[in-house]
């Protein structure tokens, strides 16, 4: 009979636990496991603030176990506790001299364990191993975070299965607009070809009224031009209200669905995500993602199609002419990516603050009575005042490189209207308006 994985990983455990104990249990020094790993962990990092969230948030343990797990080590003189100067609610954590100096057995009986438990692998295997470990550990835990999770290639796999997931949670919460996300790329499509079809209507409009110029010629031409282009306001004005009704009901969809998977959290996730985590993610991500939404259902089909219409439109006008647009196009697809390389880690670093931001807040008002029992409103207004300044100067700093979108987008427009102007009068006068007309050149700055 085959014997299940869970069970070896169990056995293996308790081997480990043996062997460790038996190799430093018997000299006078009596700790748990996961107090070694305490104890390694401050002894790699000398001289570093460390405190009991960083405790909690590096181990994967709750508040309270890492209470206990602090004051155990504390009474057996391994580590001190101490009040900094800024926040005498915050205590520094230190090894003391016996800890450091105690801490050479540990590396040693760590070390040997190590040795023992990949003894009879090459180095291939022993790699794979972990590799395989890492990725239980993933599938059993929310988050492969949670539990400290650091090889590379685990890490990169967990990233594009969560992304992939990630999009398919969200979906689960279209639900009843699934009709209203449907139509609103379909309307923006049919506004945006009328959109590009009333300019070269236009140039043949022009070029019959110039050869036989009466009155019941402007008339139909104007009344068809009249009708195209309420239809294309229609369909903008319903595409719009669409994308609105779709991206709003996804957005009530969706902090619905958050909230009520909060309700089913376990005690290990309402250990992991503070209040103010969960405050952030119903409130401002849910709003980014509807505006984010809204405009994948409208601005992100109406840029595409509208530019592969109008190169489309314009090749059938005059080749030449496209290949400015053309010559033009990557150079805007680049600098608006590169735009999108440089603030993209800084908004990343902006959404992590809101968190503190929040927490700074919350915990003013929690402890309102401290506060003001102990006269820290001062440091509570500056602790406040640092937390927003650092959201302003990250805010501040992205929308500074995200306003060069519209430098950028004009330089690359005049750019071509200036080609535009100069290759084309070049073609209308050499080719005596046969290759290229004039209403033609006016109906290419307008593309």
């Amino acid at each position: 009979m085959e014997r299940h994985i869970g069970f070896q990983i169990k056995m293996l455990s308790k081997l480990i636990k043996k062997r460790v104990d038996g190799d430093l249990g018997g000299e006078g020094l009596e700790l748990t496991g996961m107090q070694r790993w305490l104890v390694h962990y401050l002894y790699i990092h000398p001289g570093e603030e460390l405190f009991q969230r960083d405790i909690e948030k590096r181990f994967g343990i709750g508040r309270s176990s890492a209470t206990e797990l602090l004051k155990s080590l504390e009474e057996t003189g391994m580590i001190t506790r101490t009040a900094v100067s800024r926040d005498a609610r915050l205590k520094k954590i230190e090894l003391t001299d016996f800890a450091a100096a105690q801490q050479k057995r540990i590396e040693k009986a760590l070390s040997d364990v190590e040795k023992q438990l990949v003894k009879g692998l090459t180095s291939a295997e022993s790699k794979t191993l972990r590799s395989l470990l890492d990725r239980c550990i993933a599938a059993m835990s929310d988050e492969g975070e949670e539990v400290g999770i650091t090889n590379t290639d685990t890490k990169n796999f967990e990233n594009k299965e969560g992304e992939l997931q990630m999009l398919k949670t969200l979906a689960k919460s279209i639900r009843q607009y699934k009709r209203e996300s449907i139509l609103s790329p379909v309307l923006v499509t049919l506004e945006v070809l009328l959109e590009c079809m009333i300019p070269l209507y236009m140039s043949t409009m022009l070029k019959d009224i110039t050869d036989e110029p009466t009155m019941s010629n402007i008339l139909i031409y104007g009344a068809i031009l009249l009708v195209m282009a309420a239809f294309s306001l229609l369909f903008g004005i319903l595409a719009g209200k669409y994308a609105a009704t779709a991206s709003a009901g996804f957005a009530r969809n969706l902090r619905h669905d958050i909230y009520y998977k909060i309700q089913d959290f376990s005690f290990a996730n309402i250990d992991k995500f503070s209040t103010s985590s969960l405050v952030t993610r119903m409130t401002t991500d849910v709003t980014n993602i509807q505006m984010a939404y809204m405009m994948i259902v409208r601005v992100a089909f109406r840029s595409p199609v509208m530019m592969i219409v109008s190169l489309a439109m314009t090749y059938s006008i005059n080749w030449q002419m496209g290949v400015i647009f053309t010559i033009l196009v990557p150079i805007l697809g680049a600098g608006l990516f590169i735009i999108f390389k440089k603030v993209d880690p800084i908004f990343n670093k902006v959404f992590k603050k809101y968190d503190a931001l929040n927490e700074s807040v919350q915990e003013n008002i929690k402890g309102i009575r401290v506060v003001k029992s102990y006269v820290r409103e001062d440091y509570e207004i500056d602790k406040f005042d640092k937390a927003a300044e650092n959201v302003r100067a990250d805010f501040t700093r992205g929308e500074k490189i995200i306003a060069l979108n519209n430098p950028l987008m004009q330089f690359c427009m005049w750019t071509a209207i200036t080609m535009i102007c100069f290759v084309g009068s070049m073609i209308v006068m050499k080719s005596a308006e046969e290759a290229l007309n004039r209403s033609d050149l006016m109906i290419l700055i307008v593309y």
